[in-house]
């Protein structure tokens, strides 16, 4: 549902890609995160966070298995837990 209303123009979206080391080279990212039982741990920092303001939902992008870029969706009530 979030994707559907961010690419329908319904809700934006706040992007946390920059990292001080990396800059928005996303193959130098360090942030990672793991799945542990039904939550997810994000393990890292930002430099930047695109949008802040009008963002219903943050968008951040990490390294995965296997050291793949990922992307995970914050929803607002698990934002408002951090």
């Amino acid at each position: 549902m979030v994707v559907s209303d961010v690419l329908n123009a319904k809700k934006f979206i706040c992007l946390a890609i920059t990292e001080a080391f990396a800059g928005s080279d996303v193959a130098g990212l360090q942030t990672i995160a793991t799945k542990e039982g039904n939550e997810w741990v994000i393990n890292g920092t930002k430099k930047y966070v695109l949008y802040p303001p009008c963002g219903s939902n943050t968008l951040i992008m990490y390294l995965g298995g296997s050291q793949m870029v990922s992307l995970l969706i914050i929803l607002p009530s698990v934002a408002e837990q951090m």
